[in-house]
């Protein structure tokens, strides 16, 4: 702690002479802790053994911004808990009208109540002693720190520890993590740099949370602690929030002003399940905290003992978020002819010096309230939480707070932390995604133009083979034609049960080509998963190849509705007619409206869903995506989705619609990382997209020709981007399949 000290008449000597007398009169002050056979003792010194004394130093020659850099430094030097003594006093010498007081102490000593009791004193003994006047009945103190340590071990011993540990370990029972979201992966040699961010909300603000609080029957404190949790449940989706506080410990007589480490931390578990309404919860809440506030003797070190909760190294016990509130009157303590006031920083926030550039937990709300409204800070693992992310918690917070100032009658789901800035950009800016791309045409059009524009272009390499854009859709048109003499119509459900291969490109664009949907049916699913597409979609014809027939056990011959053509093995009259035609382009009737394809989701939240995607939607987000990428002819693109997807569908027309190169590998290779690394090298691939965790497992490899990596499917951790972003352009993509396969991409 830093005070301002000035007048025109400092005494340096009374204020030595009164930390003299605070050091005789504390016990604490003069306490050490020692280890004997691994068991912790403490060690009181006599005053003349503990070594104290006020140092002075002379800062006249430096600015305020120094001295308050000096403080940091001297801060953070760290004490040994075997010698004395455990506080430093210094005395900054600025100018003959103008001192700074510096406080320095280890914790295990001295908590925030203690400081204010030291100024207390402080302040008073320097009065009587600038006077010369006695202090003899400052001296001794009825008790002393070690008489509460003895009387609460004492205490604990005659069964309240077992009672209070019982109800602990009930409300406690079955916690789950919060799972709040970070910038940065927590991994296990994660550090603990801490940063602070400073905040104030003005005093209307105050005014209203005081009415709700008294509204409420409750206190100041548990109306912002019940705000702060809706803020968590705001960012975690999770209804079950646990947020630990600290709590002063000075309820028993005798120990109100006396210096010491008496405060302990409590586990508030709130409930927002039900959705309740803000003032609901609020009662609610009130009756937890004070429960909790009956049974905070168990000291907290012994409850995380006892419980012995599941714990990750990073991590804290129990809670990784804490609410520190301080009711303050901020009062100027008043000597004759001296000012003495605490030294704040230009955002008018208290500077806290202890452990500065340290994190405790994730993060942890400061709030002090002030005459003039709230001060508060955020501390915040930098390890976790970028500056930005953290200035948006501070604003959401607010926002929190002045919608249940405002009516706190709303359901917490309704309760937004949102402002109109954010609301214009979620709403709108973000939103304005309207894009000039050919709206009336559908994809295979657009694959014919490359295959007349380029037609000897390489289309499509699949290891030794490879075919061009003329020759692909020459096979394309003979297999459309084909199927129309099949009697396959516009909007007949098609399956394509065919692995990686050109001929899978060929199926494809055939069903296009004739306003068929194709559904695809990979032959890596199990059978019972195949089988359920077939069933559920009752498509009525099936292409695929002889040996994945045989593969399947003819299993496809169970459904009379379904017509089985194996693609290679068309050698009929009826194949080969269509031979003169193959360079004919079919003249279609298909719209942009017409269903291109039912993609099935994975049945990750139950059965697999078949979504319907139009051709108008293939359109607009291949043209977006090969303008957004930046893929042109000269591109190539890796194909690693699995067919079954609709992310395959993503690489194979963003390929064929731009006039780019499609390079297919078998699954084996795939998930033969080491080999895969491998092929995108001998490949020259340029783009490819895949999922975090599949990237995640590529061996760490120089790949400058890889110039564009989509990653999607699952959130991507910034180590990813880190590595992989490195001189290329790096985009997440993310969409659901009801969005035709994406809906936003941002690098």
């Amino acid at each position: 702690m830093l005070l301002n000290f000035g007048g025109p008449t400092v005494d340096e000597a009374a204020i030595i002479k009164s930390f003299d007398t605070l050091v005789d009169r504390h016990e604490s002050l003069r306490t050490t802790f020692s280890f004997k056979s691994g068991i912790p003792y403490q060690v009181i010194h006599s005053k003349s053994d503990c070594g104290f004394q006020v140092e002075i130093a002379d800062v006249s020659k430096i600015s305020d911004d120094e001295i308050r850099k000096r403080a940091y430094e001297i801060a953070q030097q760290p004490f040994d808990l075997s010698k004395a003594p455990l506080l430093k006093v210094i005395l900054l010498r600025h100018r003959r009208d103008r001192y700074f007081l510096l406080f320095c102490s280890h914790h295990i000593i001295m908590d925030g109540r203690s400081f204010n009791v030291m100024i207390i004193e402080f302040s008073k003994l320097y009065t009587i002693y600038h006077r010369n006047e006695s202090a003899s009945d400052w001296v001794n103190l009825r008790i002393q720190y070690a008489d509460f340590s003895v009387w609460q071990r004492n205490r604990l011993e005659e069964g309240l520890r077992q009672r209070q540990l019982a109800y602990w370990a009930k409300q406690l029972a079955n916690l789950s993590p919060l799972d709040f979201p970070t910038d940065f992966m927590r991994s296990e040699n994660i550090g603990a740099t801490g940063k602070r961010i400073p905040f104030h909300f003005d005093k209307s603000l105050l005014d209203k949370l005081r009415i709700l609080s008294h509204r409420a029957k409750t206190t100041l404190f548990t109306t912002v602690l019940t705000a702060y949790a809706v803020l968590l449940n705001k960012y975690t989706e999770k209804t079950d929030i646990v947020i630990g506080t600290p709590i002063a410990g000075r309820q028993y007589p005798g120990v109100e002003n006396m210096i010491g480490h008496f405060i302990n931390i409590l586990i508030l578990r709130l409930d927002l399940s039900e959705n309740p309404d803000f003032l609901t919860l609020l009662v609610r809440n009130h009756h937890t905290v004070l429960e909790a506030y009956t049974h905070q003797d168990l000291p907290f070190e012994e409850l995380v003992k006892q419980l012995n909760p599941n714990r990750q190294i990073t991590e804290n016990p129990l809670t990784q978020m804490m609410l520190v509130f301080q009711e303050s009157d901020h009062e100027i303590i008043k000597i004759p002819d001296i000012k003495l006031t605490k030294v704040f920083s230009d955002n008018d926030q208290l500077l806290l010096l202890a452990d500065y550039d340290h994190a405790k937990l994730d993060m942890t709300i400061h709030i002090q309230v002030m005459p003039e409204g709230l001060e508060g800070l955020i501390e915040y693992n930098s390890c976790l939480y970028s500056q930005k992310t953290i200035a948006g918690i501070i604003r959401h917070f607010h926002n929190i707070l002045l919608a249940i100032g405002d009516d706190p009658g709303h359901p917490c789901s309704t309760i937004s932390m949102l402002d109109q800035d954010e609301y214009q950009k979620l709403l709108f800016e973000w939103n304005q995604t309207m894009n000039h791309y050919p709206c009336q045409t559908i994809v295979t059009h657009l694959f014919e133009q490359q295959a007349q524009a380029q037609p000897d272009h390489v289309a499509i390499i699949f290891y030794d083979q490879q075919i061009t854009y003329r020759l692909l859709n020459q096979k394309a048109n003979q297999l459309a034609y084909y199927l129309q003499t099949k009697n396959v119509r516009a909007q007949m459900l098609v399956a394509v049960y065919l692995n990686r291969s050109i001929d899978l490109a060929i199926a494809i664009l055939a069903v296009f080509k004739i306003g068929a949907v194709y559904v695809p049916i990979s032959p890596d699913l199990p059978k019972e998963h195949s089988r359920y597409l077939i069933e559920d979609s009752h498509a009525g014809v099936i292409l695929t190849h002889q040996s994945l027939l045989d593969q399947a056990n003819n299993w496809f011959n169970q459904y009379p509705f379904l017509n089985i053509l194996l693609i290679d093995r068309l050698e009929s009259l009826e194949y080969t007619e269509q031979n003169n035609r193959m360079d004919v382009n079919l003249i279609s009737r298909v719209t942009p409206h017409y269903i291109a394809a039912m993609i099935y989701t994975s049945g990750s939240t139950g059965k697999p869903k078949g979504v319907l995607i139009r051709h108008q939607g293939l359109v607009n987000t291949t043209c977006a995506q090969i303008q957004y990428l930046n893929i042109t002819p000269r591109s190539r693109i890796m194909q690693v989705a699995s067919m079954n997807f609709d992310a395959a569908l993503w690489d194979i027309l963003g390929a064929l619609v731009s006039g780019a190169t499609l390079c297919l590998v078998n699954q084996e290779d795939i998930l033969n990382t080491y080999r895969f690394v491998e092929l995108l090298q001998e490949q020259h691939i340029s783009l490819m997209t895949v999922t975090p965790s599949y990237l995640s497992a590529l061996p760490k490899a120089d790949l400058p020709e890889l110039q564009t990596l989509v990653v999607a499917g699952e959130p991507c951790p910034i180590s990813l981007v880190k590595y992989w972003a490195k001189n290329r352009q790096f985009v997440n993509a993310y969409g659901p399949t009801e969005t035709t396969i994406c809906a936003t991409m941002a690098t």
